[in-house]
């Protein structure tokens, strides 16, 4: 299982965990190492939220600490 990819600059509101989709790829833009997402790794990021059936952020949120901080 690889680490999903998590749009840190783009959760800085509690309000994003209640999104019911991916959002796009601009938003997981690194903003301090100010890197963009590639097109492989956004279509990975939503492999992960179909494989899963993801209902909103807070669930991808959810499995991003599961397999990127505990494992």
């Amino acid at each position: 299982m690889t680490t999903p990819y998590f749009p840190y600059s783009y959760m800085l509101l509690r309000d994003k965990f209640a999104e019911t989709q991916l959002p796009p790829i601009e938003a997981f833009h690194d903003n301090l190492k100010d890197e963009s997402l590639t097109q492989d790794d956004y279509d990975r990021a939503q492999e992960t939220w179909s494989r899963y059936g993801m209902q909103n952020m807070r669930q991808y949120y959810d499995h991003y600490l599961m397999t990127d901080v505990l494992l």
